[in-house]
């Protein structure tokens, strides 16, 4: 995705950032969540090191982060996330190809607002959209100018 042109995000849609450090598994990713909902995919990062500088630039409503990455991994990077003040409340999903009694653990520890599967299960990724959806976007619009 070309950095210099981010897609805006009207009022209803939802703002993701998606970090991969395989980029057709980011493709793939983008491609499912603008065909199950309305969002804009207004990010993407290869690594935890580039999710940190996107995530304070873009000020997404939803970061899908995954686990296993060189440099700062999944667990690092959404620890530090949840550093910054203005993700406090961002739902940051980390996103796994390995079972989820061992890596639920330390992403709860890590932060993370829960886990997806890979490969991507339809069906959970239109559930988790369709919640995200459902929060008043007041409030999502609030956390940003806050």
């Amino acid at each position: 995705m070309d950095d210099t042109a981010t897609p805006t995000a009207g009022p209803d849609k939802l703002r993701a950032l998606i970090v991969d450090d395989e980029a057709p598994a980011r493709d793939r990713l983008r491609r499912m969540l603008e065909e199950l909902h309305d969002v804009a995919v207004v990010g993407e990062a290869a690594n935890g090191t580039e999710a940190l500088t996107r995530c304070a630039a873009l000020d997404p409503d939803l970061v899908l982060l995954d686990v296993r990455m060189p440099g700062i991994d999944g667990f690092a990077a959404c620890r530090r996330l949840r550093a910054l003040a203005a993700l406090a409340g961002t739902p940051i999903f980390l996103v796994t190809a390995f079972d989820d009694d061992d890596v639920w653990p330390e992403a709860m520890t890590a932060g993370a607002t829960g886990l997806l599967a890979k490969p991507y299960d339809r069906m959970a990724l239109r559930r988790l959209l369709r919640e995200l959806s459902q929060q008043p976007s007041a409030s999502r619009d609030g956390a940003r100018e806050a």
